[in-house]
């Protein structure tokens, strides 16, 4: 919007500052001024000086992973995608907390970044959760984020477990019982098993 965003008056040594009293408006400004001397003649105005008013912090957009399942025991890490409103810089590892994983690497560079994570072992069910912190990143105006929380990726790392016993191995014609480290000329003797409890994982 034109108008004037203010006056100021000249040092002895010629120099002089302003701070607009009211914010200009988010987008380019264009700004130039003239100058009036004690007599009130004005003088032409001043070459232009443009500049891009920015306030606006930027965002994730989007939080995806490569990982369709449910990460387990095989999986070594799971490969996120932040997106991001703008172009930004300046994430690190250290600006996630993570719950049941670790931050491994941090790729990538403006408006898509990619964070690589080890899930934790042994964790029964839930889901591996990313908490990037206020401020982690900034736009080139130097704004930052807000906290962005995600949990979308299950995880179930804990190996199923149970208690077996092989009560006997049977081989031969007769279906003779054989003692623990006996031998038999039998390729397919019979195994007896008692599952001692229910599987769980």
């Amino acid at each position: 919007t034109a108008g004037t965003v203010g006056t100021a008056t000249v040092g002895a040594d010629g120099n002089w500052s302003l701070t607009p009293a009211t914010p200009l408006e988010e987008g380019t400004a264009k700004l130039t001024m003239t100058y009036t001397n004690a007599a009130g003649k004005e003088s032409g105005r001043s070459p232009m000086k443009a500049l891009t008013v920015d306030i606006s912090a930027p965002a994730v957009t989007s939080v995806s992973d490569a990982l369709d399942n449910t990460a387990n025991t095989a999986t070594t890490s799971v490969a996120y995608t932040y997106t991001f409103s703008e172009a930004v810089s300046g994430l690190t590892a250290e600006d996630f907390t993570v719950t049941n994983g670790t931050v491994t690497n941090v790729g990538g560079d403006g408006t898509t970044c990619t964070i690589t994570v080890a899930p934790t072992t042994g964790v029964a069910g839930g889901a591996i959760g990313l908490t990037l912190a206020a401020g982690a990143v900034i736009d080139s105006a130097g704004n930052g984020n807000a906290v962005h929380h995600q949990d979308s990726q299950a995880i179930d790392t804990l190996a199923p477990s149970t208690l077996a016993t092989i009560t006997r191995v049977e081989a031969g014609y007769h279906s003779a019982i054989l003692a623990n480290g006996a031998s038999t000329n039998d390729s397919t003797p019979s195994l007896y098993c008692t599952i001692n409890g229910t599987l769980a994982d």
